[in-house]
């Protein structure tokens, strides 16, 4: 069975089956970055999303970012950074930071909720690189997910809620 198949629980296909891409504009973030092992990493994220969400307030300009600076599992802390987009202005409280996130391209899946759960979601991440590789190269970014969801707590387990995303440099196309 393929890796995504595997992954949606249905019959093999190619990891980029289900792999898109997109450019992500240039993207001005408030973001706490902090080292954290797997088995703290969901709370923290939504403490910190709820910091940003209080922070940011009407500014805030789309979903959530984490940005895996780090592998972040049982025996690795990261680290991780958690990022809200923004636009104007913010007077940021102590270890907050503010930066942007440069444009770029990306291969991006989009997960139900019972596949964005760990370790299910490591699958997602390795069809995403190796869609990245297959149609690219590597880029200086980390990888990342991309939280779409305003309720991603209130979902099914079938419901599709957020995107993991494999920042990459699009091969050029060859002129005919």
């Amino acid at each position: 069975m393929g890796l995504i198949g595997h992954l949606q629980g249905e019959s093999p296909m190619t990891p980029s089956a289900s792999v898109a891409q997109r450019f992500v504009p240039a993207l001005r973030i408030a973001n706490l970055t902090r080292r954290v092992y797997v088995a703290d990493l969901p709370t923290w994220i939504l403490e910190v999303f709820r910091q940003l969400d209080d922070l940011t307030g009407s500014r805030r300009a789309g979903g959530h970012l984490v940005i895996y600076h780090g592998a972040v599992n049982t025996d690795n802390d990261g680290p991780a950074e958690v990022c809200t987009p923004f636009t104007g202005s913010l007077t940021v409280p102590e270890g907050v930071s503010v930066r942007e996130e440069p444009a770029h391209h990306e291969a991006f899946m989009t997960l139900t909720r019972a596949q964005f759960e760990f370790p299910n979601i490591l699958l997602a991440y390795d069809a995403t690189c190796a869609f990245a590789q297959a149609h690219g190269r590597s880029s200086f970014l980390s990888l990342r997910e991309v939280y779409c969801q305003v309720d991603g707590e209130a979902s099914r387990a079938e419901d599709l809620v957020d995107d993991v995303a494999w920042p990459f440099i699009p091969a050029r196309r060859e002129e005919s």
